[in-house]
């Protein structure tokens, strides 16, 4: 039987990486920490949005109780939660 001598061509199967894999990757690539904004910034964006500056608002619920008492109106109440 005859030995073929000759160097055999190599080729590269690549196959689809896991998702550990790639969720692997992907947290090397992303920043060790992200810093979150404040509160208090927050609050100052959501104040800041244009549906919240077509009326003056307060953050203070006793002093809206009080307005509301002295000029005999109801008062709107808007809670909400910043995430982001």
């Amino acid at each position: 039987m005859a030995v073929d001598a000759r160097p055999r061509e190599t080729v590269a199967v690549l196959r689809r990486p896991s998702p550990l894999v790639l969720l692997t990757l992907l947290g090397a690539a992303l920043p060790a920490q992200v810093a979150k904004p404040s509160q208090e910034a927050l609050l100052a964006q959501e104040l800041a949005s244009p549906f919240l500056a077509k009326a003056p608002w307060t953050t203070d619920y006793d002093a809206a109780l009080d307005l509301a008492k002295e000029r005999h109106t109801l008062v709107f109440a808007y809670f909400t939660t910043v995430e982001h």
